[in-house]
């Protein structure tokens, strides 16, 4: 009842208890059903893609919370990946990861830039560090548009 009213009235509040409370106070499954749909009928609001990515990292699944949090840009996606080893499952969207370390290095301080590791920041660091568990073609694609 707690999650289905904040559902529909409070969905800071929602992320908030998703993220504190313990998983076994509640279903799991008929919460992610009830996000799921809520999800798709208010055109995929970015709170509830955030309780989705959320409740798959408490189901233990990172690998099905990465697109969430990619799609939604959290910073943290980086450290998603290196944690739960997810370079096979990123192999298909390294191009938007890249897109995505470009975005964040344009909104970062002057400072911040330069303090990051490798001249061509986190994205291709990552995948440079660990080319042999992501197949050679997504990596030949990537390079063809990053030498454009």
């Amino acid at each position: 009842m707690v999650f289905e009213h904040q559902l529909l009235n409070d969905r800071p509040a929602l992320l908030k208890t998703i993220t504190t409370w313990p998983r076994e106070v509640y279903d799991l499954d008929s919460l992610m059903s009830s996000i799921q749909s809520e999800s798709r009928a208010s055109k995929d609001d970015p709170l509830l893609l955030e309780c989705i990515g959320e409740l798959y990292l408490v189901n233990r699944q990172p690998g099905k919370a990465l697109p969430y949090f990619l799609r939604l840009r959290r910073p943290h996606v980086f450290d998603l990946i290196r944690e739960h080893n997810l370079f096979t499952a990123v192999q298909d969207q390294a191009l938007l990861l890249v897109e995505f370390d470009q975005e964040r290095k344009g909104k970062m301080d002057k400072e911040d830039v330069e303090s990051e590791k490798g001249r061509h920041g986190a994205a291709i660091q990552l995948l440079v560090d660990h080319t042999h568990s992501i197949p050679v073609s997504p990596c030949t694609a990537l390079f063809d548009v990053l030498t454009l």
